[in-house]
């Protein structure tokens, strides 16, 4: 049974080889480890070059200006042949075991989507998720899980799977689900949460991807302004595909799948407003390949 990598770069000299020699590492025979460097400016395509990898690993470079996260993702999706797909962004590493724990926990769940808990490392390396306040806020972040009645109701209030890196899911979810929209910032966010209209994730509370903390993470120059644009839409989008559609999953927060429950969530979250917002809202599919 095959694995899929993806492993979009930009700007990661220092990191990519960490990143490869993990993924190469895992106690998996079957990987196809697909690696696309996103118009890096620095010698992020030399340290790749460097690696020697097994056979089964694919390097690619892409050309032009940075495309973006969306849209190297969705190339990434494309060449896929995997029976599974997962993602590990260059600066971070996949623990050892990642890959056959989380297949297993499919498998035995009837899932077909999972993501484990988070450790942050800092640019050393060093774990430091009890020591930093943002690592100590990604940790309860996760921690909202158990205390939800359904993983989507901590979903619908942030991305507690943290990052695409820790996304590992059945390729074949992609012909519902479709690919990452072109979001700067939520792209992670809004496709988990299509993710949950469709069919129910698994969480597994160990530590198998760790999601590195530096000063050149691309997400805090992003912070402010376009999370102010892209959230409110984001929601605005599963609310109306949660309401006035069916989710395919039974758990999936919706006035049917959940009366009273669901309509006391909106109320205690003052999530009412976008509610009446969606009318210029598309439903939730994007298809694979899209600008």
């Amino acid at each position: 049974m095959r694995v899929s990598v993806i492993v979009p770069c930009f700007n990661h000299e220092r990191y990519v080889a960490a990143c490869l020699a993990a993924i190469c590492a895992q106690d998996w025979d079957d990987l196809e480890v697909i690696v696309l460097d996103d118009g890096s400016t620095d010698g992020t395509w030399a340290a790749i070059e460097r690696f020697t990898p097994p056979p089964t690993v694919r390097f690619e470079r892409s050309t032009g200006p940075n495309r973006g996260a969306s849209v190297t993702l969705n190339a990434g999706l494309v060449r896929a042949t995997g029976d599974y797909v997962t993602i590990c962004n260059s600066d971070d590493l996949f623990s050892p075991g990642r890959i056959r724990t989380l297949v297993d926990a499919l498998r035995e769940g009837g899932a077909r989507f999972a993501f484990s808990r988070v450790r942050c490392i800092d640019a050393k390396g060093r774990d430091v998720t009890d020591l930093w306040p943002y690592a100590r806020s990604l940790a309860r972040t996760q921690d909202r899980i158990a205390q939800a009645p359904a993983i989507g109701f901590a979903l619908a209030l942030s991305n507690v799977a943290i990052s695409t890196g820790n996304f590992f899911f059945e390729r074949s979810l992609l012909q519902t689900v479709g690919g990452f929209r072109p979001y700067k910032l939520v792209h992670d966010w809004d496709f988990i949460l299509r993710v949950l209209l469709e069919t129910e994730p698994l969480f597994v509370d160990e530590p198998l991807y760790e999601y590195r903390l530096h000063s050149n993470n691309s997400f805090t120059s992003l912070l402010g302004s376009v999370a102010a644009v892209e959230c409110p839409e984001l929601m605005r989008r599963f609310l109306k595909a949660a309401t006035l559609g069916q989710p395919h999953n039974e758990r999936c927060p919706s006035p049917r799948n959940w009366p009273g429950y669901f309509e006391a969530f909106i109320e205690e979250h003052a999530y009412e407003p976008y509610l009446a917002q969606w009318d210029t809202i598309d439903g939730p599919a994007y298809p694979l390949g899209a600008a």
